[in-house]
């Protein structure tokens, strides 16, 4: 194990770099080596009214990463023998389907899915971008609707599958729609029980709730030279950008990709599962192999 201790300093001034040039409240920094969180720090504060301490046990959002979790579970079911890779997504589809432009387009396979190549755009339709939260989103503090207000919905795709590469939150959603499906149970609790618990990560969640409840940080926009409070909102489409969790939980789940799958006696994947999900499946130049 290389030992990080001397460089402790440069990546000490690199983040009051960039809390500085950014604007940001607060940040946590953690350094996950061969298994073991190494660094784990806080700088700021995660409530500037309050001046409470960002740590490394404070709630925050973790945007895309959510995808990563959304990808084990899918995953989970895969070992399972519930569907193949190259199978059709929309046989395993009850109400809404994928509905191509032309019929001689190719079916919307998980593969496809997974790597951003089924021609999903980054909206179910494009009046949505006239809306606020672009029918994704809500505000404030009202309830979040289930995946299946967007997912019941039938997709229109933009592109043939497979002809190109394009990030799709939609997409990646439907395969944490769909582990709903294989397992027949709710996603947020399918997460918690498959996922956040082996681990003991529990402070994580897709949704507010007692796990997280009390330890989140703040959040704010820099406007007019001075930080205030931002409104706050939560994803609809949670698989795909709903992830609340801590440093501390995140170092864990780190450790068990880095450790094949196992972390303290949790399991999620088998190792070949994982080596699988390492491998490349799509470039998008020959110049980048």
């Amino acid at each position: 194990m290389i030992d990080v201790t001397p460089l402790l300093p440069r990546i000490e001034a690199v983040i009051q770099q960039e809390l500085a040039s950014s604007h940001a409240p607060g940040l946590v920094v953690g350094i996950v080596q061969d298994g073991v969180l190494l660094l784990g720090k806080g700088h700021g504060f995660a409530d500037l009214e309050r001046k409470t301490p960002m740590t490394p046990r404070t709630v925050m959002r973790w945007a895309s990463i959510s995808k990563l979790f959304t990808c084990i579970g899918i995953f989970q079911q895969w070992e399972k023998g519930k569907f193949q890779l190259d199978d059709p997504v929309n046989k395993y589809l009850v109400k809404g389907k994928i509905i191509p432009k032309k019929k001689d387009w190719p079916d919307v396979t998980f593969k496809h899915l997974l790597t951003h190549t089924a021609g999903i755009g980054e909206l179910r339709r494009g009046a949505d971008i006239l809306v606020k939260g672009f029918r994704l989103l809500t505000f404030d503090e009202r309830p979040v609707p289930p995946l299946g207000t967007i997912h019941d919905l039938d997709l229109p795709l933009s592109a043939p599958p497979g002809s190109k590469y394009a990030y799709s939150n939609i997409g990646g959603s439907l395969l944490g729609f769909l582990t709903q499906i294989f397992s027949g149970e709710d996603f947020q609790e399918y997460m918690i029980k498959h996922i956040f618990t082996p681990l003991g990560m529990d402070h994580s969640d897709f949704d507010r709730g007692p796990r997280v409840d009390g330890l989140a940080a703040r959040g704010y926009k820099y406007a007019q030279g001075a930080l205030v409070p931002a409104t706050p909102w939560n994803n609809i489409i949670k698989p795909s950008g709903g992830l609340a969790s801590t440093l501390e939980d995140m170092a864990k789940f780190a450790a068990c990709l880095l450790r094949k799958g196992v972390y303290d006696g949790g399991k999620l994947l088998r190792p070949e599962t994982l080596d699988l999900i390492w491998t490349p499946h799509y470039w998008g130049h020959d110049a980048f192999k």
